[in-house]
């Protein structure tokens, strides 16, 4: 993260431009992070402690955060601790109150009130966020105030995928990346990706995985079989469901895909 940031920002030599901030709950894994970091020669402000009752950087509601860039990887299936409900949930959750047993929801809406006017974030969820209805209403308020950029996930089985390839295909199929945007430069449409037609080959390159995904999200083009863009109306017809199937074309020429289908 420390190098992609300095080769965006242009400083690739002094490390006064940027600055990086973290934030763990664990006692353990904060003094092997914070050791990893120092070995590494990485300057890094690490604290410990809960982000979902509050942050340390930022004060106990978030309203005063302005980084450029959030990542995030919560703990999948986490239920939301009964105190972060108490107090004024409305404002804490502005785009609806997650569900009791998943903070999926809880953790974007957590990172969106961290990011900077033009911010932007990635949060590695499980695939069932994209779909499961107890989140739904969140999802909507997200999709109608245009803040998601894309969703890549591996959504589809190819027939012919080598035996690496079905190996990872079942890892990812569990793993969805969210990318939010608060300036976004496609406003009204999100990108969803499919990565399961990339990964036939063998042996398995994830950084070459990396690059593909990349290099689509940047071209902002729907391809066949693994990229579309759909309107706010076209995920309103889906019930803000976010998986691609529902979008990805597998004819060459069209745009959007099942929601022609029956």
């Amino acid at each position: 993260m420390e190098q992609h940031a300095r080769v965006r920002s242009g400083d690739n030599r002094s490390p006064t431009a940027l600055r990086l901030f973290g934030l763990e709950t664990d006692p353990v894994a904060f003094c092997v992070g914070a050791a990893m970091f120092a070995a590494a020669r990485i300057q890094v402000t690490i604290a410990l402690g809960d982000p979902m009752q509050s942050s340390v950087f930022s004060g106990p509601t978030l309203a005063t955060a302005q980084f450029d860039r959030v990542v995030l990887k919560p703990t999948w299936g986490q239920p939301i601790p009964a105190s972060t409900l108490l107090g004024d949930p409305d404002r804490r959750f502005p785009y609806g109150r997650p569900p009791a047993d998943s903070a999926n929801w809880a953790w974007i809406q957590h990172g969106l009130a961290a990011l900077a006017p033009a911010g932007r974030m990635a949060v590695v969820l499980d695939a069932a966020a994209l779909s499961r209805e107890s989140e739904r209403h969140i999802r909507e308020a997200i999709i109608n105030a245009d803040l998601l950029d894309a969703v890549v996930v591996c959504d589809s089985t190819p027939e012919r995928r080598s035996p690496s390839g079905r190996i990872v295909a079942g890892f990812l199929e569990r793993v969805a990346i969210l990318v939010f945007d608060r300036a976004k430069h496609h406003p009204g449409e999100t990108m969803l990706i499919d990565v399961g037609e990339l990964i036939r080959g063998h042996p398995f390159d994830f950084d070459d995985l990396t690059r593909q995904v990349v290099k689509r999200e940047r071209r902002w083009k729907a391809e066949a079989g693994v990229a579309a863009l759909a309107r706010r109306d076209e995920i309103a017809l889906r019930r803000y469901d976010l998986r691609p199937r529902f979008y990805v074309s597998h004819r060459p020429g069209l745009s959007t895909g099942s929601r022609l289908r029956p």
